[in-house]
């Protein structure tokens, strides 16, 4: 079979990309800056400044951009908010908790387990999780809706993993042009002075604190501050995130 350098997310033809050093996907400069928009895109490859220190397989260059986010380069969790090395994604969902919040979501199940599958447990972001996804049998074969393959699914989803994390991906690119947009907005209102930052992070939290009271049950803080969402690039789609955007476009 022909091998032909396409980029795995747009699926067009170019002679150089950014090849994943973990899963070999590729990415061209276009959507490499789609998916890490603090990446910086040269002409050339040539104009990097970093050009001695990159390494080349044919006309790919092996690095950390990777179309499935292999980097797993997690700011803050997604339940708390906080920034922290204990973040991890679950093996289920996907989502990224750190260590504090998956113990508290899986407090009242943690005593029926054994040791090993308390470590287990770590992985998932929640007990029921975890129960969905290390109890199956796996002769249950599906179809995938997205791109038609055959996979192992015990767990009723309608499309494979790959196609699973290619739409995370793809949901986060829009959020993050969304939240950018917004940034634009409230850092031009600030600059002219027509809101101010004091009434507007007041405002905002209180707007947070009483969405989360309301309707979140699974979150019980949001220690994302105002400073972190105006500079935030790439957190995607993101609970905490995704409360200060609601907060902020009530406020303005």
């Amino acid at each position: 079979m022909l091998l032909t350098n396409n980029c795995s997310r747009c699926k067009i033809y170019h002679k150089t990309l950014y090849q994943c050093g973990k899963c070999d996907s590729k990415l061209c400069k276009k959507c490499v800056k789609d998916i890490y928009p603090d990446f910086v895109v040269c002409k050339d490859t040539e104009d990097t400044e970093d050009t001695k220190e990159l390494t080349f397989n044919n006309d790919n260059i092996i690095s950390d951009y990777c179309h499935y986010r292999c980097d797993k380069n997690l700011k803050y969790c997604n339940d708390c908010g906080k920034n922290l090395k204990t973040i991890k994604r679950c093996k289920g969902c996907f989502i990224s908790l750190c260590y504090k919040c998956k113990t508290f979501n899986n407090k009242q199940f943690y005593h029926h387990l054994s040791s090993m599958e308390k470590i287990e447990l770590t992985n998932y972001c929640s007990s029921s999780c975890y129960i969905i996804h290390t109890n199956f049998r796996s002769d249950t074969f599906s179809n995938c809706k997205t791109c038609k393959s055959l996979f192992i699914n015990p767990y009723k989803y309608k499309n494979c993993s790959t196609c699973r994390i290619e739409k995370i991906v793809e949901d986060d690119v829009r959020r993050n042009k969304k939240r950018k947009s917004l940034q634009i907005i409230v850092k031009s209102l600030l600059k002219d002075g027509d809101i101010n930052k004091k009434t507007m992070n007041q405002y905002c939290q209180k707007v947070i604190l009483d969405y989360i009271s309301k309707r979140k049950k699974n979150i019980t803080e949001n220690n994302i501050t105002l400073d972190q969402w105006l500079n935030d690039t790439d957190s995607g789609l993101h609970t905490c995130m995704n409360l200060w955007d609601y907060a902020i476009e009530k406020y303005i």
